[in-house]
């Protein structure tokens, strides 16, 4: 359940709440119980042109979960900006740190940054009426949180790549590449990940 408050377009409030239960695919009135629920609330700052530097998005989400009985809490912190008014530039970066017991098989913390270029043929002058496709790149750092036993690295950095070409109004394609150093949760020193995406909206 969650409830919004947004009195223009420069701002927001948003409070949720729900169980952590169910399993995929099940009601979410199914198997209800306090022992393991989620509290989250979100504040988004939203401006459409930031000192100068064009639109962004700022979000910071405070959380309070309970997971099997224990009770503990963490934050989000997501922040998004163009990097100029007319520049096709966008800079994002992301930061978030929950307490281990809570956050199963993920991340007790994680940092992430990057850039990402809109329109990258337009830009190049390949193609000057191409605008709707866009290139990005990012890094990170991840500290695991679950139980050490098996966990093989304590601190996971990663590097990925990706491109979306808008092949029409619904439809575009998307290779992305991932290399990930010191995987927390295999032996290798490296994985290396290629994937390609066809992603359909309607």
């Amino acid at each position: 359940m969650n409830l919004q408050y947004q009195p223009n377009g420069s701002w927001y409030a948003i409070a949720g709440t729900g169980a952590l239960n169910q399993s995929p695919g099940q009601s979410p009135f199914q198997t209800l119980g306090f022992n393991n629920w989620s509290y989250l609330l979100e504040f988004g700052l939203t401006p459409t042109n930031f000192i100068g530097l064009g639109p962004g998005v700022y979000r910071v989400q405070p959380f309070v979960a309970t997971v099997q009985g224990l009770t503990q809490g963490g934050v989000g912190l997501n922040l998004q900006q163009q990097l100029g008014a007319t520049s096709p530039w966008a800079w994002f970066g992301r930061f978030g740190v929950g307490g281990t017991q809570i956050a199963l098989n993920g991340a007790a913390a994680q940092v992430a940054s990057g850039l990402a270029l809109q329109g990258p043929l337009a830009y190049s002058g390949l193609f000057p009426k191409q605008s709707n496709d866009y290139l990005g790149a990012g890094v990170f750092w991840s500290q695991p949180s679950g139980p050490m036993a098996s966990v093989m690295h304590d601190n996971e950095y990663g590097f990925e790549i990706t491109y979306v070409l808008q092949l029409t109004p619904l439809v575009s394609i998307q290779p992305d590449l991932q290399m990930i150093w010191d995987p927390a949760y295999n032996q290798a020193a490296r994985s290396l990940v290629f994937q390609l995406q066809l992603n359909l909206t309607w």
